[in-house]
């Protein structure tokens, strides 16, 4: 989607497994679209490659394409939790280039 009025009209009803396969990912994107913390919730968000195990739930995402990179700048865009967005090397799925998986997601945010 290239319109932020149809994220806004659609937010409030999409099934968050529609949008990512990977489970970090869906438990990332509604920890995003809640906008309120919980106690064990981290205030930053790694997007990169992998996902890492390192004790800290839900601090990373990995991109899966295009749609679930909007949905995710959409929901960063609407929170006012995250206090950190980092960046690590990512290589996009499916044979995409970086800037057609960044290019929804910062139209998003």
């Amino acid at each position: 989607m290239n319109n932020i009025h149809a994220y806004d009209a659609q937010a409030d009803g999409i099934n968050i497994e529609d949008i990512a396969a990977n489970r970090n990912n869906r438990t990332v994107l509604r920890r995003m679209r809640r906008n309120n913390r919980h106690a064990n919730d981290s205030r930053q968000l790694w997007i990169q490659g992998h996902h890492d195990v390192n004790g800290v739930e839900c601090e990373d995402y990995v991109p899966e394409g295009t749609s679930d990179m909007g949905w995710l700048g959409y929901f960063i865009g609407k929170n006012e939790q995250l206090e950190e967005l980092l960046f690590r090397t990512f290589t996009p799925p499916s044979g995409l280039g970086v800037l057609e998986v960044l290019e929804p997601f910062i139209k998003g945010v």
